[in-house]
């Protein structure tokens, strides 16, 4: 994917956002039922945080409105604090008990030095699939890696947007639509332009990932895959662990 359709791609998902905040937030309240599935893991990962002595940290890259907390909040007897990122301020509304927001551009973010294997949670979380081009999508999750402490988890969510007929002929209109308009437009091989609610003037970009590609991610990070799993009809999701430092173990 070249530079200027990357701009394209990412200004139009950033438009959409902006524009569709309120109702697209409105349809984003119930917890995922991947996120059900790694509670066990999600306790366990807190547990060896208190046996350091510290409160357990979790960063939410792609924070949205912050349901994931809501729902960790109910799914978690350890307490626990988090920071949430996300490039739309308009989605996150008040941050729930013990969150903080941090308005942030996801396809240029990079982690300070402080942030550096300091949370002992990491989860991306709906947020791959509108990064454009591999190249980018490689680069986020490997500082996502880098944000993990020694013994702690990262937990992704990847799109496999062809698993859903139904949106996947919603993709194939739209996006013919898209480069009729676009004509300097190439896109890679999976990747998709979505309505919204019947709006033909806004539009976001998603990838669709193969499982081949889903594999190459969990790899660069660096980390040592503890699970993959699918789950919500169209998310494969990727677990991963950071090696303990010798105090932990």
């Amino acid at each position: 994917m070249d530079d200027a359709t990357a701009r394209l791609l990412r200004d139009e998902t950033e438009h959409f956002y902006d524009s569709c905040a309120a109702s697209f937030g409105a349809t984003r309240k119930r917890p995922w039922e991947g996120w059900r599935t790694l509670v066990p893991r999600f306790s366990c990962c807190f547990e060896r945080a208190q046996l350091r002595g510290r409160l357990p940290l979790v960063l939410d890259v792609g924070c949205g409105n912050f349901r994931f907390e809501r729902f960790l909040r109910g799914a978690v007897d350890e307490p626990w604090r988090a920071l949430g990122l996300d490039s739309c301020r308009l989605l996150s509304g008040d941050p729930p008990l013990g969150s903080a927001f941090r308005e942030t551009d996801l396809t240029h973010w990079r982690p300070a030095r402080e942030e550096r294997g300091r949370f002992d949670l990491v989860v991306c979380f709906g947020v791959l699939h509108h990064i454009p081009g591999t190249p980018a999508r490689e680069a986020l999750v490997r500082d996502l890696a880098r944000c993990v402490a020694p013994g702690g988890l990262l937990a992704l969510s990847l799109w496999q947007l062809q698993k859903s007929e139904r949106q996947l002929r919603q993709a194939r209109e739209t996006t013919a639509r898209f480069l009729a308009t676009h004509p300097n437009v190439e896109l890679d091989p999976g990747d998709w332009l979505l309505p919204w609610q019947g709006r033909e003037d806004v539009v976001r970009y998603c990838h669709g990932f193969s499982n081949d590609e889903c594999a190459r991610l969990a790899t660069v990070t660096g980390l040592d895959l503890l699970d993959a799993f699918d789950a919500d009809r169209a998310n494969r999701y990727v677990v991963l662990s950071a090696p303990s430092d010798e105090f932990s173990q």
